[in-house]
């Protein structure tokens, strides 16, 4: 009589007590009959043991009766953190990314607050997208941002040829304090790059939100990196209302290096099941390369009386 399989109870209760005979555990699970298992009532008591016991003594034997398809966060339970570590760094980044579901929300954001900049921009953009992400900047948040250094007085004249000429007239007396709506944008541009860059920015606090956002979405066009500016309230604001699917759905911006330093402050109960999640073929091929003692050593509790 051949062993097709070991239930993941009978081989929980073999792990944790290591008390169930191996002939118990084919009794509890109904392969075994009970002539089989009874010298008393068979005269081949022995040939059950004799046709299987070898299939506990070959890790890959017990390996296939583990069925890993089923058992493997059991199985994993017996290695230690850092052999689940190596093995989610053999894993793709798209199932490593389910692993994020084992956070809370709260959890997330606070581990997402410490990620380098960049990566944040990249979240929230993926979250938002540009337009939207502007939207939700405020007047002194925009000013905040023009004032980099990456943003000559040169330039931001130049960008601010892209504001509808009413506004840029607007701008322009608030600043100079004269009616000047008889110059031409080709006109204005001079005058706005001998200006101080303080000066303009002190005018364009006149100017409407509506007139602002257009403006603030071409700079970011052409100048991305200003994003890298943004400030502690603004990010706080922006992460308030975001839900965990949506938090999820954008993570696939993350390089994996990321998602996996974030899945290392997950605890070892949730941790384990990342790995679990590990091709059925990786996982099979590193229990048997580097933990073959540990099956071996399993198959020889599930044969002790």
């Amino acid at each position: 009589m051949k062993i097709d399989a070991i239930l993941a109870e009978n081989l929980l209760a073999a792990m944790a007590a290591k008390q169930v005979s191996y002939i118990d555990l084919k009794k509890l699970n109904g392969v075994a009959l009970e002539k089989d298992l009874d010298p008393a009532k068979s005269t081949d008591g022995t040939r059950f043991l004799k046709e299987n016991n070898w299939r506990l003594q070959d890790a890959r034997e017990i390996l296939k009766l583990l069925d890993l398809s089923k058992n493997a966060p059991m199985i994993l339970k017996l290695l230690r953190r850092p052999d689940w570590l190596r093995i989610m760094a053999q894993m793709p980044k798209e199932t490593l990314l389910r692993g994020l579901r084992f956070f809370s929300r709260e959890k997330l954001l606070r581990l997402v607050w410490m990620l380098p900049m960049h990566i944040q921009v990249k979240l929230l953009l993926k979250m938002f997208g540009l337009k939207h992400l502007v939207e939700k900047m405020r007047m002194p948040e925009m000013i905040h941002m023009l004032k980099s250094h990456q943003l000559p007085m040169g330039l931001l004249a130049k960008r601010l040829m892209q504001l509808d000429k009413k506004f840029l007239l607007l701008l322009m007396g608030k600043i100079t304090g004269q009616k000047i709506e008889h110059l031409s944008k080709r006109e204005m541009l001079p005058m706005l790059q001998r200006m101080k860059k303080g000066q303009v920015l002190e005018g364009l606090k006149f100017l409407p939100y509506k007139a602002m956002h257009p403006l603030m979405i071409h700079i970011f066009k052409k100048q991305p990196e200003l994003l890298m500016r943004m400030s502690d309230a603004f990010l706080a604001h922006a992460y308030q209302r975001v839900t965990m699917p949506e938090l999820l759905r954008a993570s696939v911006v993350f390089p994996k290096g990321i998602v996996l330093k974030l899945l290392e402050q997950l605890s070892d109960d949730f941790l384990v099941m990342v790995p679990a999640m590990a091709d059925e073929g990786l996982l099979t091929e590193m229990l048997l390369s580097e933990h073959p003692d540990m099956l071996l050593s399993l198959g020889a509790a599930l044969l002790a009386a």
